[in-house]
């Protein structure tokens, strides 16, 4: 398999993102897959990367070492075609990101996208900070993973997160590997030497970057009141960060310089004799996905004392490899400081066993299996046909799309951080948004053209400044479950396909018994009455004459009768307060448009006025374009269907009818009822219904399994 790394930080620079990927990488490679990694110009960066690809970059970005990798580059497109990668693995949600979106949309290749930061608390990196970018960012990066075919997470608290922060697509939880076999065996003898730590000294420490995110203040704060109470005790830190001066200023403080030691930035066999010269270590941050440091620590048997977070506690187990923490309390944290560095010798060892035991599932050769797996799935289950890979028509729509969802997650993500948050205490608004904020807000609506054609048709649309979840219920009518997966097979039916392939879709089997007629079932579906229609024409008995359901007075009769039933069992219509699409009931629908009972478009039209009406028409160019070219299109199909019966020696004035009825049902009702539902659902009704008819009235002509049909 060919995998693409794309990543807005990468080697010099240290970090659990930085490993991540290069770890699984390497793993990949000695399995005998192929990785390149795409990564701006940075400083520091040596001559010649084996599978590395540098871009060229904005660096050193307000004052920090972080580079912005400019979008235009020649490498990008020489790179796809030399080395046409299978997977793309997206590591950032901006830059880099966009960049990979735009590729997998171009290049038809499914993105995987892990979560490795929980941005929020990263703020202080910005030069502006507030809640509303806090908002805008963290939407920004949801609305970012809904647009990956597969989002990776390191942890599954921080799936449970991202689950109630609003990301609908796929999650996997895939942990960083380590190498356990090379953090096992360490000298800690050579680091505390270097370092002049007593050979008989306890050592605290901590390894990661010196920074605000990582909750430093309150580590240091915490081990240095610890070290006024234990004289053995000693701190080391390897890293680097922009809080290096001030943990040196509060050691200071406390007379506690002498046992304070500075590592600097270690790699290779220095890193991993730093963590055997520990004797515990101490890690207080509460933005980690995973914590990358902590596996590496109890892989060379050290135990943890931590704080209680997402990622933290899949590692940290209360007694058993450490102490995890429940709240940010300084006597607690020295109290779990004592208890783990003065455990008897047996007990100590125990603990020291017990924190390799659970580094077992976080070994690089498991996670790297898990990731590939992961891999082939999306391949499998996001395949896309070369018919269509190498369509040029497709080819633009799907960039435009592609396009369209990034300028749409970008507006939403505005609206979001300015859209008043309830108070979680308080249960009401926080705050009265300025009429800027409210017009951000409405922007995404506003952009709509299925917005804007409710207003000229004077439709009532919903207040609601949060968008309602709805129904919407799409019935092809004839349409049976061996033929849908005949259809799926022969991928004639890509996209509702693609949606069955994701996880949270299924395809459940329903039986309506007999009759299996569209009345009977829509009576069962709409109104919950069994088989209250024994046929499409009947005798009924109570009047003695023949209900043909596609007459008007004789479906609004039996409606009658379904709704009477229905409130006898204290149950209304499936579609109360909804609409109602081409069927032969309502189902209590407050609109009906193309039902048996109410023919044509009900009172869609009536408010419409003749400015209104050339507007509608001007900003619908496109669509009633698209509808007469395909109309022309059958109606060709029809007469050479036509000249074929003929032949044959079908019925002449069936086949005759048969040219003016499949353009009629197949196009101009098809796509008027989409068109009517996407301004349903733009006004917000609660419940849709639409029936589409093209299958079933080409089965009764040409057959379920014909071509024409599917």
């Amino acid at each position: 398999m060919k995998i693409l790394m794309m990543t807005n930080t990468y080697a010099p620079m240290v970090g659990g993102v930085e490993e991540s990927i290069r770890s699984f990488s390497a793993e990949f490679e000695k399995l005998g897959h192929e990785v390149i990694i795409v990564a701006p110009q940075a400083d520091g960066v040596p001559p010649e990367e084996k599978g590395v690809v540098r871009l060229r970059a904005i660096q050193n970005v307000y004052h920090t070492n972080f580079s912005i990798a400019l979008p235009l580059s020649s490498l990008i497109p020489e790179l796809m075609k030399t080395f046409k990668p299978d997977i793309v693995h997206s590591n950032h949600p901006f830059w880099m990101g966009d960049i990979a979106l735009r590729l997998c949309s171009k290049y038809q290749i499914p993105l995987v996208f892990t979560y490795h930061t929980m941005f929020e608390q990263h703020m202080h990196y910005l030069p502006t900070q507030n809640e509303g970018i806090k908002r805008f960012m963290v939407e920004l990066f949801i609305g970012y993973a809904n647009l990956a075919n597969r989002v990776i997470v390191p942890s599954e608290s921080v799936r449970e997160i991202l689950l109630k922060q609003g990301v609908k697509a796929p999650m996997e939880v895939v942990p960083t590997g380590v190498n356990l076999g090379k953090f096992s065996k360490g000298e800690g003898a050579v680091i505390r030497k270097r370092l002049n730590i007593p050979p008989d000294a306890r050592v605290a420490g901590y390894v990661g970057r010196l920074a605000q995110e990582k909750n430093i203040e309150f580590l240091c704060q915490s081990i240095a009141a610890y070290l006024k109470k234990d004289a053995k005790t000693h701190f080391l830190v390897a890293g680097t960060g922009p809080l290096e001066d001030k943990i040196k200023s509060i050691f200071e403080k406390q007379g506690l310089a002498k046992r304070l030691h500075f590592a600097g930035v270690l790699h290779a066999q220095d890193l991993v004799d730093c963590y055997h010269a520990l004797d515990v270590f101490a890690f207080s941050s509460l933005s980690e996905t995973q914590g990358i440091v902590l596996v590496e620590a109890m892989a060379a048997g050290v135990p943890v004392v931590a704080l209680d977070a997402p990622g933290v506690r899949e590692v940290v187990k209360e007694g058993y490899n450490g102490r995890l923490l429940l709240e940010e309390n300084q006597g607690n944290f020295i109290e779990a400081l004592s208890w783990c560095l003065n455990q008897p010798p047996g007990e100590f060892q125990k603990l020291k066993q017990n924190a390799r035991e659970t580094t077992k599932e976080f070994s690089i050769e498991l996670c790297a299996n898990k990731m590939l797996k992961v891999y082939q799935d999306v391949r499998i289950k996001e395949y896309v046909s070369p018919e269509r890979k190498d369509s040029a028509w497709y080819s633009i729509v799907d960039r435009f799309k592609n396009e369209w969802d990034m300028f749409t997650n970008m507006i939403q993500a505005g609206a979001g951080a300015v859209a008043d948050k309830p108070d979680a205490n308080a249960g009401k608004q926080t705050r009265n948004a300025s009429r800027p904020e409210r017009l951000l807000a409405r922007l995404p609506r506003l952009l709509s053209l299925s917005e804007w054609t409710s207003r000229l048709l004077n439709l009532p649309c919903s207040t609601e400044a949060e968008p309602q979840a709805g129904l919407v219920i799409i019935q092809i009518d004839g349409l049976s479950r061996n033929q849908l997966k005949k259809a799926f097979d022969k991928n004639e039916m890509p996209f509702l396909k693609g949606l069955y392939k994701k996880e949270f879709y299924k395809l459940n089997q329903f039986y309506p018994g007999v009759p299996s007629s569209t009345p009977s079932i829509q009576g069962e579906l709409l109104y919950g009455i069994k088989q209250i229609v024994p046929a499409f024409s009947f005798l009924d008995k109570d009047t003695s004459r023949v209900f043909r359901m596609y007459d008007s007075e004789d479906a609004v009769e039996i409606e009658r009768r379904l709704s009477l039933q229905a409130a006898s069992l204290g149950q209304g219509g499936l579609l109360e307060g909804g609409s109602s699409y081409s069927n032969i009931f309502s189902g209590g629908a407050r609109e009906s448009h193309f039902c048996a009972n109410i023919l044509g478009w009900g009172r869609l039209w009536e408010n419409l006025k003749l400015v209104n009406s050339v507007i509608l028409i001007l900003t619908h160019i496109p669509f009633f374009t698209r509808m007469a070219g395909l109309i022309l299109w059958e109606i060709v199909l029809g007469l050479v269907q036509f000249v074929r019966g003929m032949f044959k020696g079908e019925n002449f004035i069936t086949e005759w009818h048969f040219i003016y009825l499949r353009p009629l049902i197949c196009i101009f009702l098809r796509e008027f009822v989409v068109f009517g539902s996407k301004i349903d659902i733009m006004r917000g009704l609660p419940v849709i219904h639409l029936n589409l008819l093209g299958y079933d009235e080409l089965s009764h002509n040409s057959g379920p399994s014909s071509k024409s049909a599917h």
